[in-house]
């Protein structure tokens, strides 16, 4: 009966020893995942210490299909802080006495991954679970469909320190309980954090509200550190809801328009690193950056750092950098290249933006000149919600996604989740809106035609605006995009095209040319069509020779203006933009029709059919050639 019992203490020692015994006795935030790299993760934890509680905790890290067999994992940072708070940060503003002290150590841990599995990391106390617990898939090899959310500028104001006092009187922010409440229950691949997400504030924001000895969050590492950790509360269970990216803009790590040379940057660029675990950290031979890039599945992330080597507005990312970041956009083979970036990457909108910066030109000319594919950019900074295009002299649409308002300059009301405008022909801002919301982006669809949709989010869980690229829209070259191409089609008789996705017409912007002879026509014609009820598409000629197309699902049909001559070789193209719902018709060179706000077709379940069964009528046309593109071109 001895040896048993002594057994199980082994075995219960055993088990205890290999979870990982973490410091203090309280825990505070965590667990955090980092994205899956190299088949490797982080998880990153705070807790507290010295608060009279005598438990011990532990960090438990197993795979869901064993869980009795904890995974061994190595200390790759940690930071112990002893902090001392002073009355004009506790809520007593007019005294510099020493109100509180607290102990707190934060640490992560890297841990070995097999692909394809799934893994649970739980915080532990007393050897039970806290609740406190995290999930994490290891498929970033794996190419399948897959959900990121992404946002920025979230400003909060800590009412009780005097730092905050003076913009809280005169700025309004939300409710930041869409973090926890809503994006924490979306069940996404990741989060991305466009820039903002901790808000250090300073002198030019107190206006003289503090004494002379009280520094700013950017001042010191300890300053900078019980911001970091006060923010966190707000958005605890979302870091816990999926792995976490984040780059900076410039409140996580300074002023308002500091540049490379303020004093307290490689103090504050040291919390950032500790409080969110990117796979790694670039730097160049200046100074150490906080740039780098992350791929999962067939999207690479290009996390920029707009800070550590600016001069001015004009002179952002450093020759440096900007060289990586090029090289890096030319040897990516991802499907989707999204450069994330603390101001708009494309659209040129003056101020700080690096689209209007000096290097900005010289990145779109780049990717011009190497007909790089695929290249989109996620931003925040504006405090708005837009969804920009720059079409003109470029290969492709250069899109720009903003999401700059998690939380900052706007009131939860009624009248403010109105407060946008949705306009489809305007020449760039297709969207533009002050509310608070998130983007939600999928990408989805067979290998060699993925999609990515992009869904605009607010507070109430509405997606108020979205759009969906297909990857061939992003195509330098046009015949890269070429889905379909057929010589002298015999219209005499009803012929099936094999399926194939990339025929399909849904959800892509497009463009369908022809050259058609026109011999007879006593009725409706079909040319190619894959319409069946309310899906698919069919482009014909009506009996008054006139060409049509016909969405399913829709009463309208739409007409070209122009009657075509018989025995006459008429070119013909067809073109749908669909991130402008607009469809065109050129005849022989010329626009015939264009309307707007047409929506794009649903996916069709029948095949793709040309012609149809004639019986004993005679040939009423024939195409010398057909050229279907994924592309508006």
């Amino acid at each position: 009966m001895k040896k048993i019992i002594l057994l199980l203490v082994l075995l219960i020692g055993l088990g205890v020893k290999a979870q990982i015994t973490i410091p203090g006795d309280s825990l505070v935030y965590g667990p955090m995942f980092s994205p899956v790299y190299e088949n490797k993760v982080r998880v990153w934890m705070l807790t507290k210490d010295n608060t009279q509680s005598k438990d011990v905790l532990a960090l438990s890290m197993t795979a869901s299909d064993n869980p009795e067999t904890q995974l061994k994992g190595a200390l790759f940072d940690s930071d112990d802080r002893h902090l001392e708070y002073n009355g004009f940060e506790t809520g007593d503003l007019n005294s510099e006495e020493i109100t509180r002290v607290e102990d707190y150590n934060l640490r992560s841990y890297e841990f070995q991954l097999e692909s394809g599995k799934t893994y649970v990391a739980k915080l532990l106390k007393n050897g039970e679970s806290s609740g406190r617990e995290a999930t994490i898939k290891s498929e970033q090899e794996i190419i399948d469909d897959f959900t990121f959310l992404a946002g920025g500028c979230g400003r909060i104001f800590d009412l009780s320190r005097c730092i905050d006092q003076w913009e809280a009187e005169r700025i309004v922010n939300g409710d930041p309980k869409m973090y926890n409440d809503l994006m924490a229950k979306q069940d996404s691949d990741l989060m991305i954090w466009l820039g903002d997400a901790v808000y250090l504030l300073g002198e030019e924001h107190a206006h003289g509200g503090c004494p002379d000895s009280f520094l700013s969050d950017w001042d010191n590492e300890e300053q900078a550190f019980k911001r970091y950790m006060w923010y966190r509360k707000y958005y605890d269970e979302l870091l816990q809801s999926m792995p976490q990216l984040a780059i900076t803009d410039n409140h996580d790590t300074g002023s308002n328009e500091f540049d490379k040379t303020l004093p307290g940057l490689p103090a504050t660029k040291k919390i950032f690193k500790s409080w969110w675990p990117n796979p790694k950290y670039l730097g160049t031979e200046e100074n150490d950056g906080l740039f780098s890039s992350y791929k999962y599945k067939d999207v690479e992330f290009f996390l920029t750092d707009n800070r550590s080597y600016r001069n001015n507005t004009q002179d952002q990312l450093g020759d440096e950098q900007l060289k990586w970041l090029q090289n890096a956009l030319l040897k990516s083979n991802a499907t989707f290249k999204i450069i994330i970036s603390g101001t708009p990457t494309f659209r040129e909108l003056g101020g700080r933006n690096l689209s209007s910066s000096k290097r900005g030109p010289h990145l779109r000319k780049f990717i011009e000149e190497n007909n790089i594919d695929g290249v989109l950019a996620y931003s925040a900074d504006l405090h708005q919600q837009r969804f920009m295009l720059r079409e003109q002299g470029s290969n492709y649409p250069f899109v720009d996604v903003v999401s700059g308002n998690l939380n900052s300059d706007a009131a939860e009301t009624d009248d403010r989740y109105a407060n946008y405008k949705v306009a489809l022909d305007s020449k760039h801002d297709l969207l533009n809106g002050s509310l608070h919301a998130f983007v939600r982006s999928s990408v989805y669809g067979a290998v060699g035609d993925r999609r990515l949709k992009i869904e605009f989010v607010n507070g109430r869980n509405e997606v108020f605006f979205s759009q969906i690229i297909n990857q061939d829209n992003l195509n330098s070259k046009q015949e890269n995009s070429l889905a379909l191409e057929l010589k002298n089609v015999d219209l005499t008789k009803q012929t099936k095209l094999e399926s194939n996705p990339i025929y399909q017409f849904n959800d892509k912007s497009f463009t369908l040319k022809m050259n058609l002879e026109l011999n007879n026509v006593d009725h409706k014609k079909i040319i190619i069509s894959n319409l069946q009820n309310d899906e698919g598409i069919a482009y014909g000629i009506n009996k008054d020779a006139k060409l049509f197309c016909q969405i399913g699902g829709e009463e309208i049909v739409y007409l070209s203006n122009a009657t075509l001559e018989k025995s006459t070789t008429t070119d013909i193209v067809w073109k749908y933009n669909n991130l402008r719902q607009q469809l065109d018709l050129v005849i022989n060179g010329v626009v015939d029709s264009s309307w707007n706000n047409v929506r794009s077709p649903k996916k069709s379940t029948t095949q793709m059919i040309l012609g149809e069964k004639n019986g004993s009528r005679p040939v009423y046309a024939k195409i010398s050639e057909l050229q279907l593109f994924n592309k508006y071109l």
